[in-house]
């Protein structure tokens, strides 16, 4: 049995090395699932632990999932290793001048932007072309099977065919060092994230104008069987002009003919702004991008996520089961009906009850079709069972 202090750090990603391989040798054992499920349920007081508990009753009896399935799902949630200067240098090959940190093939890598999920973000040089670019490759931490490889290079292909003043331009594709890598347009501005960290909540009219452009590149991916499947403001970008930018496609998957898009119990993308059928691992449409638009929707409107908790799996949970509520507030106060109604349609938990498409959304965002006259009081909650009276429009 694990030390339910240790697997607790494990799962938050503090855990030491040691810790890790104990709880990494209990979680990789099948016949120790159950254990899992008793020391959640057993650990009163424990936020963690106890709603990890919740999460394995609440997925067995929705999904019908094995135990082991769970465990693999929670594996895949565990935070990756920070990256450290080694990893950064397997991905480089030497400089050859002083104004460079590395090579990635012909490129000048000159800046270090940022790492995490998939991959590694440089900004670099094309001396071909004497411009700047973006580059991302794969994290070497995850091409340690096949499966990573292939789909960084799914991503790569998917995101090549989209050209869109929407959605951010995939200038090339290649492989440095056995590690995939694609190359795309360097952007000026900023994340919605850093703008929302800045402003906190924005202006209704902005909120508008910003959710009807990441609708109309979701539009322009869906008519081409792509899902986005990690919508969230730090893949939003805002250009100077303020317009907006859909970045890392790196979660799409083609919609037709994919039947199992949580494959292995893996959960794709960021738990705060996940749709519930997400959360769940059932399979996913285009109304689960459109979920994911209300919760980034609501954000720009109060400064805050909807479901945003103290720990990754009590947000899930709240994702799964809790109803939206705008905050009681005079800033709250102030936002316009009409976008209170399109936020709380976008966050139902049915599918069948969100709008049905990005096209629909901007029709309705523009005002070429009206905006549903009910707005719902109550939301049925992933477990099957009604909650009322969540919604507040007003």
């Amino acid at each position: 049995m694990v030390d339910p202090d240790h697997l607790k750090k494990y799962l938050a990603g503090t855990a030491t090395d040691e810790e890790c391989r104990h709880c990494e040798a209990f979680l990789s054992d099948p016949s120790n699932a159950e254990g899992l499920a008793e020391i959640a349920r057993e650990s009163v007081g424990d936020s963690l632990l106890e709603t990890l508990g919740n999460l394995c009753n609440q997925t067995q009896s929705l999904d019908g999932q094995s135990s082991q399935s769970l465990v693999e799902r929670l594996q895949s949630l565990v935070p990756a290793p920070k990256i450290g200067q080694d990893e950064i240098d397997r991905v480089l090959s030497p400089p050859e001048s002083s104004d460079e940190i590395g090579r990635i093939d012909r490129y000048r890598v000159i800046e270090f932007i940022a790492g995490g999920g998939m991959g590694f973000v440089f900004k670099a040089e094309d001396p071909k072309l004497e411009r700047l670019v973006c580059i991302k490759v794969l994290n070497p931490l995850l091409a340690v099977g096949e499966d990573s490889k292939t789909r960084f290079a799914r991503e790569a292909k998917a995101a090549s065919a989209l050209r869109n003043s929407r959605i951010t331009t995939v200038l090339e594709f290649g492989q440095h060092k056995d590690l995939p890598y694609l190359v795309m347009e360097l952007l000026d501005g900023q994340s919605l994230r850093d703008k929302l960290n800045l402003e906190g909540s924005l202006d209704p009219q902005l909120v508008r104008k910003l959710t009807t452009q990441i609708a109309q590149g979701l539009r322009y991916a869906h008519q081409r069987g792509l899902l986005h499947r990690d919508i969230k403001p730090e893949n939003i970008w805002v250009t100077p002009e303020g317009d907006i930018k859909l970045l890392d496609f790196g979660l799409a998957r083609s919609i037709e003919g994919t039947n199992n898009l949580t494959h292995s119990g893996t959960i794709l993308g960021t738990p705060n702004y996940m749709s519930p059928e997400q959360v769940q691992g059932k399979e996913l449409d285009e109304r689960s991008d459109l979920f994911s638009v209300g919760s980034v929707m609501f954000e720009m409107l109060t400064g805050e996520p909807p479901f945003g908790k103290s720990n990754l799996f009590s947000t899930m949970m709240s994702v799964a089961n809790d109803t939206l509520a705008f905050p009681d507030s005079v800033e709250a106060a102030a936002i316009p009906e009409s976008l209170r109604h399109v936020t709380e349609s976008l966050l139902q938990k049915a599918p069948e009850c969100r709008f049905e498409s990005a096209s629909h959304l901007i029709s309705v965002l523009d005002g070429s079709t009206p905006i549903p006259k009910s707005s719902p009081s109550k939301s049925r909650g992933s477990n099957g069972s009604s909650r009322s009276g969540g919604w507040k429009v007003g």
